[in-house]
Protein backbone atom coordinates (compact mmCIF):
# COMPACT_ATOMS: atom_id res chain seq x y z
CA UNK A 1 0.00 0.00 0.00
CA UNK A 2 3.11 2.23 -0.35
CA UNK A 3 1.93 3.90 -3.43
CA UNK A 4 -0.53 6.96 -3.85
CA UNK A 5 -1.80 5.23 -6.78
CA UNK A 6 -2.37 1.84 -4.99
CA UNK A 7 -4.32 3.61 -2.26
CA UNK A 8 -6.46 4.98 -4.75
CA UNK A 9 -7.31 1.92 -5.79
CA UNK A 10 -7.69 0.59 -2.52
CA UNK A 11 -10.08 3.29 -1.11
CA UNK A 12 -13.61 1.63 -3.16
CA UNK A 13 -16.05 1.87 -0.17
CA UNK A 14 -18.89 3.75 -2.26
CA UNK A 15 -19.74 4.34 -6.25
CA UNK A 16 -18.93 7.40 -5.92
CA UNK A 17 -14.89 6.64 -5.43
CA UNK A 18 -15.40 4.10 -8.53
CA UNK A 19 -17.14 7.02 -10.59
CA UNK A 20 -14.37 9.35 -9.60
CA UNK A 21 -11.73 7.34 -10.23
CA UNK A 22 -13.04 6.02 -13.61
CA UNK A 23 -13.76 9.23 -14.39
CA UNK A 24 -10.10 11.01 -13.67
CA UNK A 25 -8.67 7.98 -15.69
CA UNK A 26 -6.65 10.47 -17.95
CA UNK A 27 -4.28 11.07 -15.23
CA UNK A 28 -3.67 7.14 -14.29
CA UNK A 29 -3.03 6.43 -17.68
CA UNK A 30 -6.46 4.46 -17.90
CA UNK A 31 -7.57 6.61 -21.00
CA UNK A 32 -7.14 9.83 -22.57
CA UNK A 33 -10.36 10.68 -23.83
CA UNK A 34 -13.05 11.29 -20.62
CA UNK A 35 -14.73 8.59 -18.62
CA UNK A 36 -14.73 5.20 -21.14
CA UNK A 37 -18.13 3.94 -20.60
CA UNK A 38 -21.57 5.67 -21.22
CA UNK A 39 -23.17 4.31 -17.85
CA UNK A 40 -21.55 6.71 -15.83
CA UNK A 41 -23.19 9.44 -17.42
CA UNK A 42 -26.95 7.32 -17.02
CA UNK A 43 -26.38 8.13 -13.15
CA UNK A 44 -26.30 11.62 -13.41
CA UNK A 45 -29.77 12.59 -11.71
CA UNK A 46 -30.54 15.34 -14.18
CA UNK A 47 -29.34 13.10 -17.15
CA UNK A 48 -32.21 10.54 -15.38
CA UNK A 49 -34.83 13.22 -15.09
CA UNK A 50 -34.30 14.44 -18.62
CA UNK A 51 -35.04 11.12 -20.21
CA UNK A 52 -38.00 10.34 -17.92
CA UNK A 53 -37.20 7.26 -16.56
CA UNK A 54 -39.71 5.48 -14.72
CA UNK A 55 -38.59 4.34 -10.64
CA UNK A 56 -38.36 1.42 -12.61
CA UNK A 57 -35.97 1.73 -14.93
CA UNK A 58 -33.58 3.59 -12.15
CA UNK A 59 -33.97 0.50 -9.75
CA UNK A 60 -32.49 -1.78 -12.57
CA UNK A 61 -29.99 0.63 -13.29
CA UNK A 62 -29.12 1.10 -9.54
CA UNK A 63 -28.81 -2.39 -9.51
CA UNK A 64 -26.70 -2.81 -12.64
CA UNK A 65 -24.17 -0.31 -10.44
CA UNK A 66 -24.19 -2.18 -7.29
CA UNK A 67 -23.00 -5.31 -9.58
CA UNK A 68 -20.29 -3.41 -11.56
CA UNK A 69 -19.02 -2.15 -8.22
CA UNK A 70 -19.04 -5.12 -6.85
CA UNK A 71 -17.49 -6.65 -9.78
CA UNK A 72 -15.13 -4.03 -9.43
CA UNK A 73 -14.13 -4.20 -5.94
CA UNK A 74 -13.43 -8.07 -6.24
CA UNK A 75 -11.03 -7.11 -9.32
CA UNK A 76 -8.92 -4.71 -7.77
CA UNK A 77 -8.85 -7.16 -4.28
CA UNK A 78 -7.50 -9.87 -6.82
CA UNK A 79 -5.15 -7.24 -8.00
CA UNK A 80 -3.49 -6.36 -5.04
CA UNK A 81 0.33 -6.74 -5.75
CA UNK A 82 2.78 -8.74 -3.56
CA UNK A 83 5.54 -6.51 -1.84
CA UNK A 84 8.30 -5.09 -4.07
CA UNK A 85 6.13 -5.39 -7.03
CA UNK A 86 4.62 -2.54 -9.26
CA UNK A 87 1.02 -1.80 -9.98
CA UNK A 88 -0.09 -3.04 -13.36
CA UNK A 89 -2.20 -0.55 -14.37
CA UNK A 90 -2.32 -1.54 -17.70
CA UNK A 91 -4.25 -4.92 -16.52
CA UNK A 92 -6.10 -3.02 -14.66
CA UNK A 93 -7.38 -0.72 -16.83
CA UNK A 94 -8.44 -3.52 -18.60
CA UNK A 95 -10.59 -5.42 -15.78
CA UNK A 96 -12.21 -1.86 -15.14
CA UNK A 97 -13.14 -1.34 -18.44
CA UNK A 98 -14.54 -4.97 -18.64
CA UNK A 99 -16.54 -4.21 -16.20
CA UNK A 100 -18.46 -1.10 -17.15
CA UNK A 101 -18.89 -2.09 -20.63
CA UNK A 102 -20.86 -4.78 -19.35
CA UNK A 103 -23.17 -1.81 -17.32
CA UNK A 104 -23.28 -0.30 -20.71
CA UNK A 105 -24.67 -3.52 -22.41
CA UNK A 106 -27.19 -3.97 -19.34
CA UNK A 107 -28.15 -0.64 -19.39
CA UNK A 108 -29.35 -0.16 -22.68
CA UNK A 109 -31.81 -2.51 -22.62
CA UNK A 110 -33.32 -0.73 -19.80
CA UNK A 111 -33.73 2.16 -22.37
CA UNK A 112 -36.69 2.17 -25.15
CA UNK A 113 -35.60 3.60 -28.16
CA UNK A 114 -36.73 6.93 -28.09
CA UNK A 115 -34.50 7.14 -24.59
CA UNK A 116 -31.39 5.41 -26.09
CA UNK A 117 -31.10 8.16 -29.00
CA UNK A 118 -32.03 11.25 -26.64
CA UNK A 119 -29.18 9.60 -24.36
CA UNK A 120 -26.75 9.29 -27.16
CA UNK A 121 -26.86 13.10 -27.90
CA UNK A 122 -26.93 13.66 -23.84
CA UNK A 123 -23.37 11.92 -23.82
CA UNK A 124 -22.00 14.16 -26.68
CA UNK A 125 -22.71 16.95 -24.82
CA UNK A 126 -21.15 15.79 -21.68
CA UNK A 127 -18.38 14.14 -23.40
CA UNK A 128 -17.86 17.54 -25.52
CA UNK A 129 -14.71 17.18 -27.14
CA UNK A 130 -13.62 13.56 -25.99
CA UNK A 131 -16.45 12.59 -28.27
CA UNK A 132 -14.53 13.74 -31.50
CA UNK A 133 -12.08 11.04 -30.78
CA UNK A 134 -14.93 8.44 -31.59
CA UNK A 135 -14.38 6.49 -35.35
CA UNK A 136 -18.25 7.40 -35.73
CA UNK A 137 -18.47 10.94 -34.59
CA UNK A 138 -15.44 11.57 -37.31
CA UNK A 139 -17.24 10.25 -39.93
CA UNK A 140 -19.98 12.02 -39.64
CA UNK A 141 -18.62 15.02 -39.69
CA UNK A 142 -16.34 14.20 -41.78
CA UNK A 143 -13.04 15.07 -40.30
CA UNK A 144 -10.04 15.58 -42.63
CA UNK A 145 -6.87 13.50 -42.50
CA UNK A 146 -5.10 16.86 -40.87
CA UNK A 147 -7.99 16.97 -38.16
CA UNK A 148 -7.70 13.45 -36.94
CA UNK A 149 -3.82 13.63 -36.61
CA UNK A 150 -4.38 16.98 -34.55
CA UNK A 151 -7.14 15.39 -32.57
CA UNK A 152 -4.84 12.47 -31.96
CA UNK A 153 -1.85 14.91 -30.98
CA UNK A 154 -3.98 16.44 -28.45
CA UNK A 155 -5.20 13.00 -26.77
CA UNK A 156 -1.57 11.87 -26.75
CA UNK A 157 0.38 15.05 -26.03
CA UNK A 158 0.51 16.12 -22.23
CA UNK A 159 -3.25 14.41 -21.19
CA UNK A 160 -1.63 13.36 -17.72
CA UNK A 161 0.49 16.39 -16.90
CA UNK A 162 0.66 20.02 -16.52
CA UNK A 163 2.74 22.32 -19.13
CA UNK A 164 5.89 21.97 -17.34
CA UNK A 165 5.39 17.84 -17.29
CA UNK A 166 4.83 17.72 -13.81
CA UNK A 167 1.97 15.03 -13.24
CA UNK A 168 -1.56 16.07 -12.46
CA UNK A 169 -2.27 14.27 -9.23
CA UNK A 170 -5.39 16.49 -7.73
CA UNK A 171 -8.64 16.19 -8.59
CA UNK A 172 -9.15 19.91 -9.64
CA UNK A 173 -5.78 19.74 -11.47
CA UNK A 174 -7.39 16.83 -13.17
CA UNK A 175 -10.60 18.50 -13.94
CA UNK A 176 -9.43 21.67 -14.97
CA UNK A 177 -7.20 19.90 -17.45
CA UNK A 178 -9.77 17.83 -18.63
CA UNK A 179 -11.70 21.14 -19.91
CA UNK A 180 -8.73 22.59 -21.37
CA UNK A 181 -8.52 19.11 -23.55
CA UNK A 182 -11.71 18.97 -24.54
CA UNK A 183 -12.11 23.23 -25.55
CA UNK A 184 -8.82 22.11 -27.79
CA UNK A 185 -10.50 18.90 -29.23
CA UNK A 186 -13.33 21.56 -30.05
CA UNK A 187 -10.88 23.63 -31.61
CA UNK A 188 -10.07 21.59 -34.55
CA UNK A 189 -13.52 21.78 -35.90
CA UNK A 190 -14.57 23.65 -38.83
CA UNK A 191 -17.60 27.09 -38.33
CA UNK A 192 -19.68 24.28 -40.26
CA UNK A 193 -18.92 21.31 -38.47
CA UNK A 194 -19.19 22.87 -35.10
CA UNK A 195 -22.82 23.72 -36.05
CA UNK A 196 -23.42 20.60 -36.78
CA UNK A 197 -21.73 18.93 -33.73
CA UNK A 198 -23.98 21.13 -31.97
CA UNK A 199 -26.97 19.98 -34.05
CA UNK A 200 -26.24 16.27 -32.78
CA UNK A 201 -26.23 17.03 -29.36
CA UNK A 202 -30.16 18.24 -29.27
CA UNK A 203 -31.66 20.14 -26.55
CA UNK A 204 -29.18 21.23 -24.24
CA UNK A 205 -29.41 18.88 -20.69
CA UNK A 206 -31.00 21.03 -18.04
CA UNK A 207 -29.46 21.16 -14.79
CA UNK A 208 -31.40 21.17 -11.15
CA UNK A 209 -30.11 24.58 -9.78
CA UNK A 210 -27.61 23.82 -6.52
CA UNK A 211 -28.59 25.36 -3.48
Amino acid sequence: MGTPLLTRLLCVVSFATIAAFAHAQTSLDFGKTGPQSSFYFLLDADVQKDLGLSKQQVDQIDTIKNEMQAGISRTLGAMLPKPGEEVDREKIGAAITQHTKTADDKSQKVLSKSQQKRFGELELQLLSGYALTRPEIQKKLKLSSNQKTKIDALVNGGTSANGDGRKVSTVNQMKAQEEKQKRALLSVLTSSQSEQFKKMQGNPLKRAKKD
